[in-house]
């Protein structure tokens, strides 16, 4: 991942930073979004696209220097350009030699000039209102705080590339980084994050008072200080705070001293790269070296931002302990919830507050109408069963020993967009943050079960949090981690891994399938992530032993590598036990698996389909450790086989669950049960007997048998549909068959196609209302040459037209026909010479018919729009503004609710002015 050049140095700890500058080898973007530790996020100084882009500049400058005019050149296309041109004059003259360096070694002067300028944030209204309204967001206040920004070249070219980038100044921090890194929709550059908190006071190292009050302590005593509570409490509220925060931070910095802080990060991206051995995808991480002002050592984690990545925040529910599951969301971070109807329910319309002020109901053809809030309230979430990867990364979670290892909010785990999906599976589980894993010896390990439970520690500081978002997933899942742990350890023959990878390949998981066939050859070999801590231990012992080193250098490097000693001893114990735990399931299938996970699921005390408070519809039934009848198969060397339960008391309670499947096929082979040793055991069973066990012990089966509602698979797969059927019925319409529909010629390309023919020019009687900036008429007449897509957008008739008061451009006359009203309006599409498209609309035409036609061409804007697209409105009345902001945003959020976008990737809308990239 560390290229020779960059990364190989840690920055230097800096609160004199702005935008562009370069700290240690990157250009800096901004500070670091997540998490207590303060640091930073960066592109390469080697970051191809931008030196490109800087390649173009000093072209430009240095024709500018040498006497060309300025107004010859496109300010659209070159921002910044006077301040550039005139600080590149300035620069050359205290850089005599400059025009005699190689390009390389003038870019990399640019990229380094810094020149500083102090600045501060305006106080707003709205920000002192939010002083005396809330109790836990002062660390959002920006009023009066001071920042910086650089006028050199490095700052002000990066400058540009923002604007060249279409980084806009209030959107998140996740949509700049990824328009920064992407381009049309592909990866083309990477951006970094450095975690860096290298304050030393009382001996340790620890974060910022602003990065102190981000956090959720934080938060939480920021409470204290809200002006009416001081007001209430007569100012003693306020030193609750005061000696509050001086004695967190105290406890945080005597708990981070820099052996242990640097040994944490070191842990940190060994666990990650471990996780990323054993199956869990995971993000790429490396540690930098750098040392603190008294030269000893410091180590930060570096790691490459993920485009699309998203934490769980707001995704979790279903219990008051932290036993949570993840939730299906709708398009305003909300559950989506299902009736006892079967009807979905969810958010709609909400206040620039986030407040929900409006609820809908997905009927069962698809067709939305209104919901209220008591319905919401009164409907049962539903168990998210788009994120792959759950129950494959369980056993490598239990392994890493880390309680917080999810989060109490779901905040230290992610997923990313699956592209392309798998049937309903969108989300790929994505690892972030093993910070705690390996800290201590493994506190839960020798409590667990080849059912993946484990004896769940009752203190609230011992609890592993939220690992039950992984469960929600058939057993055959979970043992995906285990397969792959034994191939790791050489524990999995070549035939038996070729039997089960077939069997999941059969099942349609021809990904596990190769991925299984491919270990551990694919990650390094037998042992490999072990031997990337051996690595580790052996740099860090050679570090100690150079001669060049202080002995406080020596000291350091030897309690690194100690400290990786017992990391690896506690990994090679964990991981036996575990292998021990499944040695008796290890060598079945994924089908006989799930023979063992639905007998279980028969023969349970009790089982469940909702979460621990009841509030959430599972996928899959629930059994709780204390109601488990365990199950075992063992495979006879003559061929056959033997079902045997390992429970020893109520034997004849156990008998009647089972014979409450009530399937002659399947009591037969359950008459054959014997007691022995005090268990029932069936012996000698056939692979024929074992097939009919197989296919009629199914949890659908289960379910029915114990008289449980279930989300069957097919169920599961109706509910997905729906909502997809809802984008068509949102407002419910009979579509009438299309009456006129000319095929366009296909030989349309941009400026320059050639059309059937042409209509006379009606610009003068028309009124832009929209500019798309990265669509083109040639995506949309390739579109609309599906007929699905002309009766989706009630499209009746199409012309080719020309449209321009001076300049002629190709152009579209679409006529949209209200299948239940007798409203009838058209719409003008536009080819602009800088390829983009503008919509316009008759000048005469009513507000009635305009708002039937805007929400048509919403849609059909929208359907056309790839990631990263922006819309900017034009000339339109107010009340037209409204109806286009209303209808644009309702096709966004719809997008979102599909999958098509997510927050990150979502079309931005612009200012309501004009756009002055587009011909007039």
């Amino acid at each position: 991942m560390l290229n020779p050049r960059y990364l190989q140095k840690l920055p230097p700890k800096s609160f004199s930073v702005a935008p562009g500058d370069v700290i240690g080898g990157l250009i800096y973007v901004m500070d670091k979004p997540l998490g207590i530790e303060e640091g930073m996020v960066g592109i390469s100084v080697d970051s191809e696209p931008y030196r490109l882009f800087i390649t173009g500049y000093l072209k430009i400058l240095e024709e500018l220097r040498n006497g060309a005019n300025i107004a010859d050149y496109d300010n659209n296309k070159y921002p910044h350009l006077e301040a550039l041109s005139k600080r590149y004059k300035q620069f050359h003259e205290e850089h005599k030699s400059f025009n005699e360096k190689s390009e390389k070694e003038k870019i990399d002067l640019l990229l380094e000039d810094k020149i500083h300028v102090k600045k501060r944030h305006s106080a707003s209204w709205k920000e002192f209102k939010q002083v005396f309204t809330s109790f836990s967001k002062y660390h959002d206040m920006k009023g009066l705080q001071s920042y910086y920004v650089n006028k050199g070249m490095g700052g002000l070219l990066f400058n540009a590339y923002k604007d060249k980038c279409g980084i806009k100044k209030k959107e998140h921090f996740a949509t700049k980084i990824g328009k920064l890194i992407t381009k049309d929709g592909e990866v083309v550059d990477k951006a970094y994050m450095v975690k860096q908190d290298g304050q030393m006071a009382l001996g340790g190292t620890g974060p910022g008072w602003n990065k102190m009050l981000k956090t959720n302590t934080g938060k939480s005593l920021q409470k204290l200080i809200n002006p009416w509570v001081i007001l209430c409490t007569g100012g003693l509220s306020a030193l609750a705070f005061g000696l509050g925060m001086l004695g967190w931070r105290a406890f945080y910095l005597s708990k981070n001293k820099p052996a242990v802080s640097n040994s944490d990060a070191i842990i940190e991206a060994l666990s990650t790269k471990m996780a990323s051995k054993r199956g869990i995808a995971s993000q790429e991480i490396d540690t930098i070296e750098g040392t603190y002002e008294n030269g000893i050592p410091k180590v930060a984690t570096v790691v490459t931002w993920a485009s699309g990545c998203r934490d769980l925040s707001g995704k979790l529910t279903g219990s008051n302990d932290w036993s949570s599951v993840i939730v299906q969301w709708d398009k305003n971070d909300r559950p989506v919830k299902v009736d006892n109807k079967g009807n979905i329910i969810r958010t709609n319309a909400k206040d620039e507050k986030g407040n929900i002020t409006s609820y809908e109901k997905v009927l069962k053809d698809g067709t939305i109408v209104k919901a209220t809030a008591q319905e919401y309230h009164n409907a049962k979430a539903v168990s998210d069963d788009r994120i792959a990867g759950l129950g494959e990364s369980l056993i490598s979670f239990i392994s890493m020993g880390d309680r917080d290892g999810i989060g109490k909010a779901g905040q230290n785990k992610a997923i990313m967009p699956l592209v392309p999906s798998d049937g309903n599976k969108s989300y790929q589980f994505f690892g972030i943050d093993f910070g705690k894993s390996y800290k201590q010896a493994n506190p839960i390990i020798h409590t667990l079960k080849d059912d993946f439970s484990f004896d769940n520690p009752t203190s609230r500081q011992s609890r592993f949090v939220n690992y039950s978002i992984m469960y929600d997933n058939p057993l055959r899942e979970k043992m995906k981690g285990v397969y792959l742990l034994a191939a790791l350890r050489d524990q999995l023959t070549p035939e038996m891994k070729e039997k089960i990878a077939k069997e999941y390949e059969s099942g349609n998981d021809k990904a596990f399938a190769e991925k299984l066939r491919g270990y551990p050859a694919s990650v390094g070999g037998i042992n490999s992530d072990i031997k990337v801590i051996q690595d580790e231990i052996i740099k860090y012992e050679q570090l100690a032993n150079e001669v060049n080193k202080t002995d406080a250098q020596k000291e350091q490097y030897r309690s690194y590598a100690n400290r990786l000693k017992e990391m690896k001893k506690i990994a090679i114990d964990t991981d036996k036990v575990v292998l021990d735990t499944f040695s008796k399931r290890v060598n079945l299938t994924p089908k006989q698996i799930d023979l063992l996970d639905n007998i279980e699921k028969l023969s349970a005390k009790s089982a469940h389909t909702t979460s621990h408070d009841g509030t959430v519809l599972l996928n899959h039934l629930r059994v709780e450790r204390t109601d488990r009848c365990a199950w075992q198969l063992k495979v006879n060397e003559n061929g056959t086989y033997e079902l045997q339960c390992e429970e020893t008391q109520k034997l004849n309670d156990i008998k009647k669950r089972l014979q409450a499947l009530d399937n002659p096929l399947v009591q037969e082979i359950f008459n054959k049960m014997k007691t022995e040793g005090g268990k029932w055991v069936i012996k000698d069973l056939t692979t024929d007997e074992i097939n009919i066990l197989q296919q009629n012990i199914t949890e659908k089966n289960v379910a029915k048998a114990r008289d449980l509602p279930y989300r069957s698979e097919e169920m599961r797969n109706q509910f997905h549909e729906r909502l997809k059927l809802a984008q068509d019925n949102k407002e419910p319409m009979k579509v009438e068959k299309v009456v006129e529909q000319p095929v366009l010629e296909q030989r349309v390309k941009h400026m320059g196609a050639q059309f059937r023919h042409s209509a006379p020019n009606i610009s003068a009687n028309t009124n832009t209302v929209l500019n798309q900036r990265k669509a083109t008429l040639e995506d949309m007449i390739n579109f609309l040459n599906k007929d699905e897509n002309k009766l989706k957008h009630h499209i009746v008739h199409m012309q080719n037209i020309q449209m321009g008061s001076f300049k002629q451009f190709q152009g579209l006359a679409i006529t949209f026909k209200h299948p239940d009203k007798n409203i009838e309006a058209k719409m003008f599409v536009e080819q602009t010479k800088d390829e983009g498209l503008r919509f316009s609309f008759p000048k005469n035409l009513n507000q009635s018919d305009f708002d039937f036609s805007a929400f048509e061409m919403a849609k059909l804007a929208v359907s056309l729009a790839g990631i990263g697209e922006e819309f900017h409105l034009s000339y339109a009345s107010d009340a037209q503004k409204d109806m286009l902001e209303k209808a644009m945003k309702n096709e966004i959020d719809m997008a979102i609710v599909e999958q098509r976008f997510d927050q990150i990737t979502q079309p931005q809308m612009g200012s309501d002015k004009p756009s002055q990239r587009m011909s007039l």
